[in-house]
């Protein structure tokens, strides 16, 4: 198959295990908090180290994906995650600080790959590939989290806690051997002339800030990457805590009635990519193909949301939340491309601030959360805040998105 075919099998197969091996630590931490004796307190620490470090590598992991390539900053992380995903159980054992700092480098090593991810699909993939390529990789990342919920637990009763993280550590780095040996710095040949990389220290010059950090489309942007994340990323955290505190339902019900929405949202993020993809081969101007599925993603949502505000039953609200995630997967196709849209040699650069807005934003409504739930008792004012986030989005980019670069220039982006 094409050389660029290949590198997208690869890209998704790191993209798969970042998020396998990103959730290992919410599975083990039941029976690891047991033997080495965490408090609750002990173990929010160190499930948010991860994310400290996660949003510290996706501000310049842009910047160094533009200068140095995707293809070799993707592989420094895998390798990188890898090594302090098998280096948790002594770091566990040594001490609680050594732990933190295991896992906020494991979340370093992550923060770069969505922004490695994006650089390598504008600089392989053809025009009418971009859309169902970023589709694909963000799906893989959801079919990780759906085979962890559903294998990881099964694997740690069996061989306990310690050998899952040296297992599916040890699987990035023959991904590696794989990735070197197969995957060449440069697409090659067969890769139109103005998508050849940019790469080297000249790539770093004449990044566009003012126009990232001051634009009406670069902030509309900001903001849809604060309202998407700031949805997805507490539901992650706390769907499992609705069905039990909700419809007190056991634990491991829970855990299964949460996978069904990272299935649906896998496949339908997978569709949106396809059809967005068609529409613009057949003509449809780029901004309506990307206000649409903004726009149908966030509504839907918002409307989501306001139903499972009062849900009567256990089913009814399953079915909401799948809904839900839907929708969410719709929002893929019309806000990563835009990135590049707007700026087309520096898509990287600005997807890699977004990545690190939608992670803030995400810790600081996950938090919020907690707040208003000992404040009411309950999940509605929950669902209108997410609700409420998702219509605010939907306003900003009908209003202020665009889909024509704000720079003239000859090299569609890298």
């Amino acid at each position: 198959m094409p050389l660029r075919y290949t590198m997208m099998l690869f890209l998704m197969l790191a993209l798969f295990l970042c998020y396998v091996d990103r959730v290992l630590i919410s599975l083990a931490a039941v029976d690891m908090q047991k033997e080495l004796g965490w408090s609750d307190t002990g173990k929010g620490l160190i499930f948010s180290a991860f994310f400290i470090g996660y949003f510290a590598m996706q501000i310049g992991s842009g910047i160094l994906s533009r200068i140095h390539g995707g293809r070799n900053v993707l592989l420094i992380a895998v390798l990188l995650w890898s090594l302090f995903t098998m280096l948790t159980p002594p770091a566990a054992y040594a001490s609680f600080t050594i732990l933190i700092f295991t896992r906020f480098m494991l979340g370093f090593g992550e923060g770069a790959a969505y922004p490695a991810a994006y650089n390598l699909v504008y600089g392989w993939m053809k025009e009418g590939e971009i859309s169902r390529s970023i589709s694909l990789t963000t799906a893989a990342s959801t079919v990780g989290t759906v085979f962890a919920f559903l294998v990881v637990g099964k694997l740690i009763g069996l061989y306990g806690w310690q050998w899952v993280f040296y297992f599916f550590g040890s699987l990035g780095a023959v991904w590696a051997v794989f990735w070197i040996r197969y995957i060449p710095a440069r697409p090659g040949t067969g890769v139109p002339e103005n998508k050849e990389h940019g790469n080297g220290k000249n790539a770093a010059l004449n990044i566009p800030w003012k126009l990232i950090f001051t634009s009406a489309p670069s902030l509309a942007l900001f903001y849809i990457a604060a309202c998407f994340w700031g949805v997805i990323f507490p539901l992650a955290s706390w769907l499992p805590s609705y069905y039990v505190d909700t419809f007190q339902v056991s634990l491991a019900q829970a855990g299964i009635y949460s996978v069904l929405p990272w299935l649906v949202v896998s496949v339908c993020t997978i569709l949106a990519g396809i059809l967005a993809d068609r529409l613009l081969e057949r003509g449809t101007a780029k901004i309506r193909v990307r206000k649409g599925f903004i726009g149908v993603s966030t509504g839907g949502a918002a409307i989501s949301l306001l139903f499972l505000m009062n849900s009567p039953s256990l089913v009814l609200s399953i079915f909401l939340v799948s809904l839900l995630f839907a929708f969410i997967g719709l929002i893929v196709p019309g806000f990563a491309p835009n990135a590049a849209d707007i700026l087309p040699s520096h898509g990287e650069v600005l997807y890699g601030f977004l990545a690190a807005t939608g992670s803030l934003s995400g810790a600081i409504v996950t938090a919020l959360i907690g707040i208003l739930l000992d404040r009411t008792g309950n999940y509605e004012s929950v669902f209108l805040l997410m609700a409420a986030l998702s219509f605010s989005g939907l306003l900003v980019f009908q209003l202020f998105g665009k889909a024509e670069p704000m720079i003239k220039t000859g090299v569609r982006n890298v």
